[in-house]
């Protein structure tokens, strides 16, 4: 089974907001797939994480439609912390329509890094936005978009035998990264991590059941190097992290 990645550190991952009251933890997920499979899974960790640390606040899940609705739930106050994503995938799109998720850096961003600085996508291509990376996926299977940019983790050959993938990026950036705002981690971060790197050594009948729904061993601290492969491709982006304001 794969290790899923934890990023428990301040810096350019961590999004400010306000906090929520002190008896609630507003979990923000991202429906990438979908809602009706990633929610149980989400459920059963802040299972966990409520049985692990004495006094957590009542976990709220919150659904993200796609990543532009994450960040206004981060910029309204609504949200604590939230689980994103990976990245990959590649393709030669000009003069094509191409399907991809807002601000996703298996979507948007990547497409970006494909573009000349001041080079607009709909110049190139056109662009089909889509809020998952499976409707991204099911809109090349029907024919409203010839080529789709997606996360690696929601590609079924079986459900696609007519679909092939024909690029991809070789690296890759940490998957289910665990984002929370600055006072939430200072608040709880060092529980959190504790906590979510330790499930690997707990063999309780709920840690069991946290590590079936993921399909994981365990959550693991990263590091800053971790995310070079990020850094770069918002770079190739033009991405200015210190002035974007999360849209294009």
């Amino acid at each position: 089974m794969k290790k899923i990645i934890i990023l428990l550190a301040a810096g350019s991952f961590l999004l400010c907001g306000s906090v929520q009251a002190a008896d609630t933890f507003n979990l923000v997920i991202m429906a990438s797939r979908n809602a009706r499979v990633e929610g149980p899974k989400y459920a059963v960790l802040s299972k966990y994480i409520q049985a692990r640390i004495d006094g957590f606040p009542s976990i709220r899940l919150k659904i993200a439609k796609d990543y532009p609705d994450a960040v206004n739930l981060f910029r309204s106050g609504e949200a604590d912390g939230m689980f994103s994503g990976a990245f990959r995938g590649m393709s030669t799109f000009q003069g094509k329509r191409v399907a991809y998720t807002a601000l996703a850096s298996s979507g948007e961003i990547f497409a970006r890094t494909l573009l000349k600085e001041g080079t607009k996508p709909e110049n190139y291509f056109t662009p089909l936005i889509v809020k998952s990376h499976q409707t991204a996926l099911n809109a090349v299977r029907n024919g409203a978009a010839d080529y789709a940019i997606f996360k690696n983790l929601v590609w079924d050959q079986s459900k696609y035998p007519d679909l092939e993938i024909i690029g991809g990026d070789v690296a890759e950036n940490p998957n289910n990264t665990l984002i929370l705002t600055n006072r939430t981690y200072d608040r709880l971060g060092k529980k959190l991590g504790n906590v979510l790197t330790g499930l690997g050594n707990d063999r309780s009948p709920l840690a069991m059941e946290v590590k079936e729904a993921f399909k994981a061993r365990t959550f693991i601290r990263t590091t800053e190097g971790d995310f070079s492969h990020t850094y770069d491709n918002i770079k190739k982006a033009h991405i200015d992290p210190e002035t974007f304001n999360f849209s294009f």
